[in-house]
């Protein structure tokens, strides 16, 4: 068995972390766990620290920032977390629209930001999000240019387009797939069923989880703990949430997944 750590939303510019170690092979963080480069510093510290593999995925916020800087444009944020996994030695494996093997699994790994769609009003949902989302007033598309929300639909075809593609592949061993953004209304809490940014953050992609062959679908965004299974898939999400104010009361430091190991099998 691998045992994976799953963690997401640990938004590290709220407040630091503690995190033990729990005897796990590898740690997943699904997204928003500090802002640009720092997410990917601290994920190194952490790899450090326990002595296993990070596999990250950027969140929305790994893209917050301000400015000219080339670093704090969409391209410049991924281009630097990136090199930063690259010269880790394997500690640190960054994921956007790519996979790896870590301990004999295959992750696959994206954003996968939305399509808007999953109250079957796309158009509307955009305008909605465009307005209320804190995304579309501080993430620059380019250096100067804002992110918006038909630059996160683009992001999310391609996204989803590179998972079906990818996860078509045949491999010998278990699949996990890490995205930030959900990939079924059933993670979306009670209270935001209705609310009307909630297609910003997750999609009706159920289909895909089910074909996928995944053992594990990891994701975060949501800041409550959800876990349920579509098909033969396990969808989690341990959220941590903001320090000193909307924490997550179930998040759980220490939560690990097993799943069967497979046979080593070469980088994808």
């Amino acid at each position: 068995m691998v045992k994976i750590r799953v963690m997401s939303d640990l938004h590290i510019e709220a407040g630091d972390l503690e995190v033990p170690n729990a005897g796990e092979d590898v740690v997943v963080l699904a997204g928003d766990v500090h802002v640009g480069i720092h997410s990917a510093r601290w994920s190194l510290g952490l790899a450090e620290k326990l002595s296993v593999p990070v596999v990250l995925v950027a969140g929305n916020h790994e893209h917050y920032g301000a400015g000219r800087d080339r670093q704090h444009s969409f391209g410049g944020t991924i281009e630097a977390l990136r090199a930063a996994a690259a010269d880790s030695d394997g500690r640190l494996v960054f994921l956007e629209r790519e996979a790896a093997l870590v301990a004999g699994v295959r992750f696959v790994g994206a954003t996968l930001w939305t399509d808007f769609d999953l109250f079957g009003a796309p158009a509307e949902s955009m305008r909605h999000a465009q307005i209320g989302m804190t995304d579309f007033h501080v993430v620059n598309r380019l250096p100067g240019v804002r992110f918006t929300a038909a630059d996160a639909r683009r992001e999310f075809v391609r996204a989803k387009r590179f998972l079906e593609e990818e996860l078509k592949k045949p491999h010998p061993g278990p699949t996990v797939v890490v995205t930030h953004h959900a990939p079924s209304a059933r993670s979306v809490p009670a209270r935001f069923k209705d609310h009307p940014l909630t297609p910003a953050y997750a999609s009706h992609i159920d289909e895909l989880v089910t074909t996928s062959g995944a053992a594990l679908w990891a994701h975060g965004h949501m800041h409550d703990s959800v876990e349920y299974a579509i098909g033969a898939t396990r969808v989690v999400c341990n959220p941590r949430g903001y320090a000193g104010y909307e924490l997550n009361r179930k998040f759980d430091p220490c939560r690990i997944i097993e799943i069967a190991s497979g046979r080593e099998a070469r980088k994808p």
